[in-house]
């Protein structure tokens, strides 16, 4: 459980912190405020894409036992 929050977190930051440098970098007339949303939004999307792409089978997990 703690590698999964350590995934996300992970995931939700890079996305973050890169959207908001390419955000900044081509998009500077679109205000601050509305970038920061942008690259919030998009955090926040990688972050649940990332927790259902990492959701554990049970079914696989019993077989594996």
């Amino acid at each position: 459980m703690n590698n999964k929050k350590t995934l996300i977190l992970s995931t939700m930051l890079f996305v973050g912190a890169v959207s908001l440098w390419i955000l900044a970098k081509d998009f500077s007339e679109i205000a601050v405020s509305i970038r920061i949303l942008i690259a919030l939004g998009g955090a926040l999307l990688s972050g649940g894409i990332t927790y259902l792409l990492s959701m554990n089978n049970k079914h696989e997990d019993e077989e594996r036992k």
